[in-house]
């Protein structure tokens, strides 16, 4: 039955096709009934069934697989199931225009229908003998019709198919056939409810567990004159740069110093036309001005591009060459993204070298680190850290876990302060009703047509309308005057996180870990990490490899490593909230959770203080003990 389709049975195919459509679109059809297939009889049947079957746990049935036989003959006969090969998915650049429209009248292609009729004949065994092709080799290719980690699963959960993509990628990493049911157990949301500020044996607050020490203020008379301390920073992400050196500056404040700051590298980013150089500086009270000398120039050589990076003693040689005669300019390093490609070109560098150093970051440790020599990167990184002269921290919790679990060690996650974005000073909210929405990606993320259905949908039940602007674009004191923000991560960590909890506007996060999987970012920082590289080619490109050395914990093609994601921020942070679907966060828009969301933002000042206070006592002190000043 699966056989090359005739030119004459493609054509009849089509006419089929053409037809329901013609008649779907005499109709307008709600999103769950459009992402159901409810305007095409023979999915809307086989739905029934499965819906059917998965109150007796899906058993294998007879009825069920004809169905889905039908259907996959349907669309391989139409070309449907070629066209979802392609690289650039033609198919689902038709499934978000059809989303995007405003009245469903012209129904998207039943995508959701399509996998779970070939996870029904991967599971009997059918394809594998009419195809010639493995079970494991069919459930990738059910899996990649749909890049799930960047647009399907945002909404994927909105329909009623009991049988979702998740459950094809999930078993293409076992390489068999999971039950809904099995692979549930892989993203079993137990949050902890718990307040992770509270000791349950104590029933008071403490700081988290890994955090920065709690450094107690010394007491000594503050000098009326302040040393100048020169401080030279190395770091191509422009909000990282700025998070270190505003809060190394705010810290030194308080032990009598005043700190100037240069940054090395110019061509950073985001690009200038988002964020300026100086106006993080100028948010923050702090002096700003780009210099273009030979030092910058040769920290741009050495970092232009987004390979890794091997020739690592050339890269010293050529910036102690610009660096020696200056050496007397500045007093202090400071390291921020990448950390481990940069910190090798200052201990490389006598002259970087021999100065106390500041590490703080949230970058991947492995970004633009070469091939070559990255074991012995990571052993440098180690001994650097206990030097009595540097203090090395993370910005956020994922990247301190990383280095312990991988590196052993066991650096202080420091809370980021975000004085660069002007929080500290006050913002009403003036969107009542209106969410931030920080999705994955401007170009292919579906999401904002997927909420703004629900929005029209919501209003006609609950008679209420919230309204939703994406993130970009707007400026920090805009996005402080918002409700609420939901936050679509597709990695780990990043800067806006923090910028938005600090500012603070209550911040909602999926509870189902599949909204949780960053396989596109992952994908893209392998591409810039000679180690992640060479790690591929060893696992023969398979990145799910339980044995992959550089992901031992979180792997985002390794299902059975997802509780590691607990780790992060997303779940972490003491006042963040979580939402099951999109009505769900909709409702914390209305009128009616006004007083809870002044509540939680009232508690969330009073954790950012606390968070300030710990990072200013932690870099002052750090600061004090580096320069070695005296008391």
């Amino acid at each position: 039955p699966f056989g090359t389709p005739s030119p004459m049975r493609t054509l009849l195919a089509a006419l089929l096709l053409s037809l329901r459509w013609l008649h779907a679109i005499s109709k307008a059809y709600t999103l769950r009934e459009s992402l159901d297939c409810r305007w095409h009889p023979g999915f809307s049947a086989f739905l029934d069934r499965l819906l059917l079957l998965r109150q007796i746990g899906l058993p294998r049935d007879g009825e069920l697989e004809a169905q889905a036989i039908s259907l996959t003959q349907e669309f391989r006969a139409s070309g449907a199931l070629e066209i979802f090969e392609e690289y650039d998915r033609p198919i689902w650049k038709s499934f978000r225009a059809k989303v995007c429209q405003l009245e469903l009248r012209s129904p998207p292609p039943c995508i959701y229908g399509a996998v779970a009729a070939l996870w029904v004949l991967i599971r009997t065994g059918f394809l594998e003998i009419a195809w010639s092709t493995s079970t494991e080799t069919l459930l990738q290719d059910a899996c990649s019709l749909i890049g799930w980690d960047r647009v399907f699963v945002d909404f994927a959960e909105e329909s009623s198919w009991p049988v979702q993509p998740i459950d094809a990628c999930a078993g293409q990493h076992m390489g068999r056939i999971l039950l809904p049911s099995e692979v549930q157990r892989y993203f079993d949301v137990s949050v902890r409810e718990e307040d992770p500020w509270t000791s349950p044996s104590q029933g008071k607050a403490g700081p988290l567990p890994g955090r920065a020490p709690v450094v107690q203020p010394e007491r000594h008379v503050r000098p009326r004159a302040r040393r100048r301390v020169v401080a030279w920073e190395l770091g191509m992400h422009s909000a990282m740069s700025a998070e270190a050196l505003t809060s190394l500056r705010a810290a030194g404040k308080g032990v009598g110093l005043l700190l100037e700051a240069r940054n090395l590298i110019n061509s950073r980013y985001p690009p200038l036309d988002v964020l300026s150089n100086c106006v993080p500086y100028q948010n923050a009270r702090m002096p700003c001005q780009t210099v273009a000398d030979e030092v910058s120039r040769a920290l741009d050589r050495v970092v232009q591009g987004k390979q890794p990076v091997d020739s690592m003693n050339d890269m010293s040689a050529l910036v102690e060459e610009v660096v020696a005669p200056r050496r007397r300019e500045f007093d202090l390093v400071v390291v921020t993204s990448p950390p481990l490609m940069l910190l090798g070109v200052v201990m490389g560098c006598r002259s970087l070298r021999e100065k106390p150093t500041v590490l703080y970051t949230s970058s991947f440790l492995y970004e633009r680190v070469g091939r070559r020599h990255w074991l012995m990167q990571e052993g440098l990184f180690a001994e650097a850290a206990q030097g009595p002269r540097r203090a090395f921290a993370f910005q956020d919790e994922y990247s301190q876990h990383f280095a312990k679990v991988r590196l052993g060690l066991d650096l202080p996650m420091v809370p980021s302060m975000a004085l660069y974005t002007g929080v500290l000073a006050a913002v009403n909210v003036t969107r009542p009703g209106q969410i931030l929405v920080v999705e994955r990606g401007a170009d292919t993320d579906s999401l904002p047509c997927v909420l703004q259905h629900t929005i029209n949908e919501f209003e006609k039940i609950d008679g209420f309308a919230p309204s939703f602007e994406i993130w970009r674009g707007l400026s920090w004191k805009q996005m402080a005057t918002f409700d609420l923000a939901a936050y679509f991560p597709y990695t780990v960590f990043r800067m806006i996180f923090d910028e938005i909890y600090r500012m603070p506007v209550p911040i909602f996060v999926p509870r189902h870990l599949s909204k949780h999987s960053y396989q596109y970012w992952f994908t893209v920082n392998s591409l810039r990490s000679g180690p992640m590289l060479e790690e591929v080619a060893n696992r023969g490109g398979k990145m799910g490899d339980p044995d992959f050395r550089i992901l031992p914990f979180y792997n985002p093609w390794n299902f059975s490593t997802f509780q590691e994601l607990f780790h992060t921020a997303h779940f972490s942070r003491r006042h963040l909230r979580f939402f099951d679907s999109l009505a769900d966060l909709l409702r914390w828009a209305s009128p009616a959770q006004k007083g809870e969301l002044d509540a939680l933002r009232g508690a969330m000042r009073l954790e950012n203080a606390r968070a300030r206070k710990e990072a200013l006592d932690f870099w002052g002190s750090s600061l004090r003990r580096i320069l070695q000043l005296g008391r």
